[in-house]
């Protein structure tokens, strides 16, 4: 799978509610940052981790700068929407759940990685 098709898959929220054009720029910024090195001859789990990252970056972009954690309650009637706290337990700051799966991607590949006390 390519990583636009694993957006789809992974994150169809985001899928539907970025532009083809957005979506695309963000896989090539998340392309840059993802080497191939830890990945060798697997494709798809290297676009999986490209998909993730391209999705955290942007889940990061939808909240307009805002320093929050994850959707924790929403209503429909009057829209209502709360946000967890981002700055609790999580020693990650605002990693969003892509980031996470991005991050264990990258552990299962790389001995002895760390980021940022993550």
């Amino acid at each position: 799978m390519t990583a636009l098709q694993w957006i789809a898959y992974i994150a169809p929220n985001i899928d539907s509610n970025n532009s083809l054009e957005k979506k695309n720029a963000f896989i090539s910024t998340a392309t840059t940052q993802t080497s191939k090195t830890y990945f060798k001859n697997d494709s798809d789990t290297y676009n999986l981790a490209v998909a993730y990252y391209a999705c955290h970056l942007l889940e990061l972009s939808s909240q307009d700068g805002a320093m929050r954690g994850p959707l924790s309650s929403e209503k429909e009637g009057d829209l209502m929407r709360s946000y967890a706290n981002s700055s609790g337990g999580d020693s990650c700051g605002n990693a969003t759940q892509y980031y996470k799966e991005y991050k264990r991607l990258l552990e299962s590949r790389i001995p002895n990685f760390y980021i940022n006390g993550c």
